[in-house]
């Protein structure tokens, strides 16, 4: 199941290095879980 932008935001939004991070292992992995 695909997540949407809004919860995209919310799962990435403590983990993101800077406002552009999509590369971060951190961010990477919030993603997927």
């Amino acid at each position: 199941m695909a997540l949407t932008t809004k919860q995209k935001v919310k799962a990435t939004k403590e983990v993101k290095r800077h406002d552009k991070d999509t590369g971060s292992s951190e961010y990477q992995i919030a993603l997927f879980t």
